[in-house]
């Protein structure tokens, strides 16, 4: 494995882990969320679990050979994508909630990875190899695959498209790298900077980067249209995962508490006023907004065991959606709302 990619597996999973003591949780839910999906090793490997929050009813999914990664919901809930993974090959597959079924999306041919699904439509972008190329491809709910971008020599990851879809934004050897779903690349945003993660900000020019400069890892603020990056909060310590909610609302983890657990936060972009929103002593990692940002699901590690737990915002519940007290839970993703 390259060093690039233990960097990335650090950002993905959460890197090294330190232990924290663990304190009582209310069971009471936000009425916002519906189910949230997880990755968990409760049968072995990890497989995909959807857990109903209202009625507790769990739904194992997957049963691979190896690990599915990856889960990532269609923006109006009724489709979960994934990566499978058997011995020999890695493919998409996508599974339908209401009917219960599953069915390969993208084949072994493409090798795909890092998939993510547009805010506003059923298209799904990922990367995928050809002939020793990396890609960025989108591919819809029938399997129509377009290619949109093919750099000469490159490492592509964590494609994402903007918040009204119309672009898609991918590291590219260190740097953001814009595109059009048409294939145009309007600019490659150039930088000193080393770019570990990004999320999008309210506009198609807005993005929130997690950054190393020399020896600092931190969140910045880039506005693609002039190239402008600005520090969104001084730290001496590691800041990382900046996750966006309209309209100024920035979750991020810090180690800033005891400079090596990593806590996770809420800043108030308009008044730069932050909060800590996760217990001290326990290790957070992979946050992510419910689609009405009224709750936050989160990966906790306490005394060598990794639990998927949901946060609401308004009371600070913290509710655990997973097993806490064996296995691996990983990455959990709250099913978007239906659309009114």
């Amino acid at each position: 494995m390259t060093m690039r990619k233990l960097t990335l597996l650090f950002f993905s999973l959460g890197g090294l882990i330190s232990c924290g003591a663990t304190e009582e949780r209310s069971a009471k839910v936000s009425d916002s969320v519906q189910s949230v999906a997880y990755l968990s090793s409760a049968d072995g490997n990890l497989d995909i679990y959807i857990k109903d929050v209202k009625t507790q009813e769990v739904n194992q999914v997957t049963n691979n050979e190896l690990d599915d990664l990856n889960p990532t919901w269609s923006f109006d809930g009724n489709h979960l994508a994934f990566l499978g993974r058997t011995l020999n090959s890695t493919f998409i597959e996508l599974y339908n909630v209401a009917s219960k079924k599953r069915k390969t999306l993208v084949d072994t041919a493409h090798s795909p990875t890092w998939i993510a699904f547009s805010p506003n439509e059923n298209l799904l972008v990922f990367i995928g190899t050809d002939d020793e190329k990396q890609s960025v491809k989108t591919v819809d709910l029938m399997s129509n695959i377009q290619t949109v971008y093919t750099p000469e020599k490159a490492e592509l990851i964590s494609p994402k498209f903007s918040r009204d879809g119309s672009r898609i934004a991918v590291i590219e050897n260190d740097n953001i790298t814009i595109l059009t779903k048409q294939g145009i690349k309007s600019e490659i945003v150039p930088t000193q900077y080393r770019i570990l993660d990004f999320d999008w900000g309210e506009s198609d020019s807005s993005l929130y980067v997690t950054a190393r400069y020399e020896k600092n890892i931190n969140i910045y603020h880039l506005d693609i249209s002039n190239n402008q990056l600005d520090l969104i909060v001084e730290s001496p310590f590691i800041d990382i995962e900046g996750r966006f909610f309209p309209p100024n609302n920035l979750l991020f983890l810090s180690s800033r508490l005891d400079g090596t657990t990593r806590q996770l936060y809420l800043l108030d972009l308009e008044s730069k006023l932050s909060e800590q929103l996760s217990p001290s002593g326990i290790e957070i990692m992979n946050p992510s907004w419910s689609s009405d940002g009224k709750a936050v699901a989160y990966t906790q590690y306490v005394e060598g065991r990794f639990t998927s737990v949901l946060l609401e915002i308004n009371t600070h519940t913290h509710t655990p959606v997973s097993p806490t007290d064996s296995g691996f839970h990983l990455l959990p993703k709250v099913r978007p709302l239906p659309r009114k």
